[in-house]
């Protein structure tokens, strides 16, 4: 969890007051080749809301860590992974299937790869004194999906119950930043002024 001060006086206020905190999961189907437009697809609305699209049965974990190596530090940054199960009962979650999530049915239609997808998570909390969910942007996190499972459940006596699919995704964009290797010669330079009348500019090198 982040420290309290990315909250806001309100999500502070309501957190104290032991406001009710819930989750969304989303799929962005692409509607193209070039993956310049999404279709969003619920996959579990929000804590207080039944039906169909209520299919997360675990949420998982996520971890983030933020760091700044040193250019002798020879280890290698991993980007954040997040896995959840949800039910695939009726199939939607199967690549092969007939009527799958990764459909987009408008025109024209599209079948994507779940490769292609993203994963949506965001989390909320009520806030009473708005009478509404608010919600908490710092824990946002977009995966890709890198990993589907699938698996049949049965009960004691072995009979067939249902079936889910373990999903594995990876924060998005991040590689960009994580494989950028730092270097003792990186520096930026830049002129700095003394402000006092009659003084002079300078350029330091900051490193």
């Amino acid at each position: 969890m982040a420290t309290s001060g990315r909250f806001t006086a309100a999500q502070r206020a309501a957190i104290l007051a032991g406001g009710k905190i819930v989750q969304t999961w989303h799929l962005l189907v692409p509607e193209n080749d070039a993956h310049t437009a999404w279709d969003e697809v619920p996959i579990h609305n929000r804590g207080y809301s039944t039906g169909t699209h209520d299919r997360v049965l675990r949420a998982g974990t996520r971890k983030h860590t933020v760091w700044n190596p040193s250019p002798n530090a020879h280890n290698t940054p991993k980007a954040v992974r997040y896995i959840f199960t949800v039910r695939n009962d009726d199939g939607i979650f199967y690549e092969a299937s007939s009527d799958n999530i990764y459909y987009f049915g408008g025109v024209p239609a599209r079948q994507a790869q779940p490769n292609e997808c993203r994963v949506l998570h965001r989390i909320y909390i009520w806030d009473p004194a708005a009478g509404s969910f608010d919600k908490i942007d710092h824990m946002d996190f977009t995966g890709g999906i890198i990993e589907l499972r699938h698996e049949d459940t049965a009960d004691p006596n072995g009979n067939p119950t249902g079936a889910i699919t373990i999903i594995t995704t990876e924060q998005v964009d991040a590689w960009a930043a994580l494989r950028r290797i730092w270097t003792i010669d990186d520096a930026t330079d830049h002129p700095m002024t003394n402000n006092e009348p009659g003084g002079l500019d300078y350029t330091w090198t900051v490193t």
